[in-house]
């Protein structure tokens, strides 16, 4: 169970993330529920290994948000945080236990981001930059990258055989990267980069941000044993 706190941990947390840039953003709050499905395709990630496999996300305004983590058998965990501001549950579904956390830290929003992880040796120190690199969030990767660059354009990129809209953005020695498909206006991969070199690289398997708000997604288990913390 420690492992799997620790790494939701590093993927979702509560709390202000201030973004650092040449535009303020504001705080992400998708109206409409949004559901993605990503992995991690960083190249120095084995790909068959537990940490590359796919992670699929909801998220609905400040206030919601749903992780779903594949099996781990090798471990024992199948990985679930569900999270209703102020409340987050952590939960093991294998084993029906869970840890109940209240975020006390005003102004109780929930996050998403996709790029900064922290904890993780590769991301920035606290400063300037892992502001940066931390409002790219689930749900407004778009806007996100056109508010920190001042709305430059897109420019045509190629990869895997495909042509997709690549928007950029940088402060620093930091740089961001999101592939849009032009066919379907989905993200398709996003990159965060620091002095050239591929720091993240996450690639969406699946990616709608239009769906219904469903609030049972946000509301945990009723058969998990909970501590409290």
């Amino acid at each position: 169970m420690k492992r799997f706190l620790i790494l939701v941990a590093l993927l979702s947390f509560m709390g202000e993330v201030p973004a650092a840039g040449p535009q303020t953003q504001p705080a992400c709050a998708p109206a409409k529920m949004v559901k993605a499905t990503i992995r991690n395709a960083t190249p120095d990630i084995d790909p068959d290994s537990f940490a590359a496999q796919p992670r699929t996300y909801y998220r609905l305004g400040t206030r919601y948000g749903r992780v779903e983590d594949q099996p781990d058998m090798e471990h024992g965990v199948h990985g679930l945080m569900v999270a209703s501001e102020p409340d987050l549950w952590m939960i093991n579904l294998l084993n029906k236990k869970g840890k109940h956390i209240i975020d006390k830290q005003p102004p109780q929003h929930f996050h998403i981001p996709l790029l900064a992880l922290p904890g993780n040796p590769a991301s920035p120190p606290e400063d300037a930059a892992s502001e940066f690199l931390r409002g790219f969030e689930l749900g407004c990767e778009l806007e996100y990258v056109k508010a920190q660059s001042g709305g430059a354009p897109p420019k045509p990129e190629q990869l895997d055989g495909h042509t997709y809209d690549a928007y950029t953005a940088t402060q620093g020695e930091h740089k961001i990267v999101l592939l849009i498909d032009p066919a379907n206006g989905k993200p398709f991969s996003a990159t965060s980069l620091k002095s050239g070199k591929v720091i993240t690289h996450v690639r969406y398997v699946e990616y709608d941000a239009g769906l219904a708000p469903d609030l049972s997604l946000f509301v945990p288990p009723k058969d998990v044993r909970f501590l409290e913390r």
